[in-house]
């Protein structure tokens, strides 16, 4: 069935319900789903009385085939001449030497071609981007997760944390939203960079809808044969076996999905509102607290409500406080790893009502360090959790509340390697913010030169105890705290290997400036004519 334009406006409508956003970005291929939105979309700008040329397609190169090159500068005539949109192409950077018949292709691609997107996004200053994805792709990713069954390594299939982890599972099983947020980390801290979010206004309608209405418009599309190989990519698989299926037998199959995709939209809209509400009454009690600088979280959660709430309500406010001071590229891929997390907790808790006593003890998950202990819970903070969530008539004991520290765990070698950052420091402030472990971003600004008339170079670089430490303290000596007895510079180095917080060293000299994240070494940045900004993740 082709697609017409009310139809198009209706779902433009629902999803903008203010209009169309000044400025706009496509993600183009070139395939039959990118070329019919394209084409759509500027129909519909025409027949409001705007312009075209205020969408900017873009089109990744893969870079995978000869011709590639060839087929993106040809689709972006193309749209040009055709639709009167502005294109852009831009190939693709594959780190040296990886291999794309690897298993781990589809998802490397992914991860950078939406990290091309999102910088051109953001150096265009666009915050809203289109995806061509149709019903077919939600059918698809849903098949494509369920059959991508991950094994836990924390616990047995016949343990009631397996149970718990396959509620978890219920968010992918939602399938591809209209609209949501970009699957990436900002390269910028706000307000500098402006959020982006993915919307999908082709979702409800099929392939054939977008292929028979490109036929009747006379759209022209390319075809790429790497997106129906089977070899290359799983979900090329999945798509070539629902084509080999029998038309009524595919619809039948297709139906089901669809209805598991809306029950499970339906619980997860419930775990959703769960998790609000938890995380709200956090809040009132200030029961949450975030160091930027060291990049922690400290939280103290009743145990009546890990005991009350659902796993995933729980997992799911965790994912979501986490996500500021995660090292992780593609966080937002992640939320599965987190599906023990409150059955820990809930083990701690339930230890310290039995025992009366639990010592704090110290866990790893995902690139994250936990410290938890326990205790009672006051009176007055049991009358504000039994007003808000009714929990009195289930139990006979004062209840417990758990305490959780939260920081990144320690670099490993790795990361110390890839961490080190040099800079080219000039007299004005630079136009790109430095992204340092995907916690933190700097900007630099020098106001001297050195002697032989250069500004200095710097390197930014993970904090290593062993052979700064010393170095440190011979170069600052010790400065103590007004009125105590504390060694101010060893104390913050015990922070900076705990919480492996960077340091700025000059190149040259090896001169150690500070710890651009929370101390700054004022006589040094003085005489140096040195300035910095710090960012954080929100």
């Amino acid at each position: 069935m082709m697609i017409t334009p009310q139809q198009f406006s209706t779902s433009i409508r629902s999803l903008f319900p203010n209009g169309l956003p000044s400025k706009l970005a496509i993600a183009l291929s070139g395939g039959v789903d990118s070329m019919c939105l394209t084409y759509l979309v500027s129909q519909y700008l025409k027949n409001q009385g705007m312009s075209p040329a205020s969408v900017l397609a873009i089109t990744i190169d893969h870079k995978l085939r000869k011709e590639s090159s060839q087929e993106a500068q040809a689709i972006g005539k193309y749209v040009t001449n055709t639709f009167g949109v502005k294109h852009l192409s831009y190939p693709l950077q594959w780190p040296k030497g990886y291999d794309t018949s690897s298993n781990n292709f589809e998802h490397s691609a992914r991860i950078l071609r939406y990290r091309a997107i999102r910088d051109i996004c953001g150096e265009k200053d666009i915050t809203n981007l289109l995806t061509g994805h149709t019903r077919d792709d939600n059918i698809e990713t849903y098949i494509l997760r369920s059959l991508r069954e991950p094994r836990n390594p924390y616990f047995s299939e016949d343990s009631r944390s397996y149970g718990r982890y396959l509620a978890n599972r219920v968010f992918g099983q939602c399938g591809i939203k209209s609209q949501s947020k970009f699957p990436l980390r900002d390269n910028a801290p706000p307000p500098s960079f402006n959020k982006i979010m993915v919307t999908r206004p082709l979702l409800e309608f099929s392939k054939s809808d977008l292929m028979e209405t490109c036929k009747n418009e006379n759209i022209r599309w390319f075809e790429d044969p790497t997106n129906v190989d089977p070899e290359i990519t799983e979900r090329n698989k999945i798509r070539n076996d629902l084509k080999e299926m029998q038309p009524e037998v595919r619809k039948e199959k297709e139906q089901q999905i669809l209805g598991r995709i809306q029950r499970s939209n339906g619980l997860v809209d419930n775990y959703h509102h769960e998790k609000n509400m938890i995380h709200e009454f956090l809040k009132q009690n200030y029961w949450i607290t975030k160091n930027r600088e060291i990049s922690s979280i400290s939280m103290k959660i009743p145990s009546d409500i890990l005991f009350h709430s659902t796993s995933p309500a729980l997992n799911r406010l965790f994912f979501d406080l986490l996500e500021s001071i995660s090292p992780s590229t593609d966080y937002h891929y992640k939320f599965l790893k987190l599906s023990n997390l409150s059955e820990d907790l809930m083990s701690s808790a339930l230890s310290f009502e039995a025992e009366g006593v639990i010592s704090p003890s110290e866990f790893l998950n995902m690139s994250f360090k936990y410290k938890k202990s326990s205790k009672r819970l006051s009176l007055t903070q049991e009358q504000k959790l039994d007003e808000t969530f009714g929990y009195i008539n289930c139990r006979h004991n004062r209840g417990t509340l758990v305490e959780i520290e939260i920081s990144r765990q320690k670099m490993s070698r790795n990361d110390i390697q890839r961490e080190h950052k040099c800079l080219a420091v000039l007299e004005e402030w630079s136009d790109h913010w430095i992204d340092y472990d995907n916690r933190f971003y700097f900007k630099f600004k020098e106001n001297k030169r050195d002697d032989s008339g250069y500004y200095p170079n710097y390197v930014i670089r993970p904090f290593e105890i062993r052979q700064d430490k010393g170095r440190i303290k011979n170069q600052w000596g010790t400065k103590k705290s007004e009125g105590k007895n504390v060694d101010i510079t060893d104390a913050v180095c015990k922070m900076a290997n705990k919480y492996s917080i960077p340091i700025l060293e000059n190149i040259k000299t090896g001169q150690v400036i500070g710890f651009p994240p929370l101390y700054m070494h004022e006589p040094v940045l003085k005489e140096l004519g040195l300035e910095w900004q710090v960012g954080y993740r929100e």
